[in-house]
């Protein structure tokens, strides 16, 4: 219902067109049409179970101007730019680094309340 093709690999030793009689290829397996796979044909979905679905938001890394890694007099000039390209990289990926670690431990101190 929501897959396409015959489900097989193409197979060497199956040659030649289908029978014009049967619909089959000779010597192929029941079921098999030219090897063309399977493909799941029903459009992704999410369904939310339980009360209170945990979400996830976070925004745009960047730090706090001048605090935590956002732009400072020094590093905000007109001649700066790929140096404050990768400082910027830098941070967002020492902030994302650590997504998966609070994931978990929230999950670990609600004894898996938050994946209901």
């Amino acid at each position: 219902r929501y897959t396409g093709g015959d489900g097989f690999l193409p197979i060497g030793t199956v040659t030649g067109p289908k029978d014009g009689r049967t619909g089959k290829y000779p010597g192929a397996p029941e079921g098999y049409d030219g090897g063309t796979g399977c493909r799941d044909t029903h459009p992704p979905s999410v369904e939310v179970l339980g009360p209170n679905p945990k979400v996830f938001r976070v925004c745009k890394c960047g730090g706090l101007n001048g605090i935590m890694g956002g732009p400072t007099s020094s590093n905000s000039g007109p001649g700066s730019s790929s140096a404050r390209e990768e400082e910027e990289r830098r941070l967002c990926d020492d902030q994302r680094s650590t997504y998966g670690r609070d994931i978990k431990s929230m999950i670990e101190g609600t004894g898996g309340a938050e994946l209901c």
